[in-house]
């Protein structure tokens, strides 16, 4: 009798602790993944912006390169390539 109370307060301790377990590692996963697309939305918002203000519709000042861009907003090189896809769809869907 005292054996079997003894195992299964063992296996509800490890079938709690499982369940912690489980849901701490989604936690961590929701919050990196809701962190992750909040920073994109902010670096495209950013750039979409700059490029507005900084762009006209005249012959050598309609595009801005890469670096320039990445210059201005205080990102990497690679950040507005790969964001640059949005932004088109947004310019996209303005006009």
């Amino acid at each position: 009798m005292i054996k079997e109370n003894v195992m299964n307060q063992i296996w509800d301790g490890i079938i709690i602790g499982g369940a912690g377990g489980a849901i701490a590692g989604l936690t961590v996963y929701l919050v990196g993944y809701v962190h992750k697309k909040v920073v994109k939305r902010i670096e495209k918002d950013r750039v979409y912006d700059w490029l507005k203000a900084s762009t006209k519709d005249k012959i050598g000042e309609r595009y801005r390169s890469t670096r320039a861009i990445a210059s201005w907003n205080n990102m990497t090189e690679d950040t507005p390539s790969a964001i640059s896809r949005i932004i088109c769809k947004k310019a996209w869907k303005a006009s």
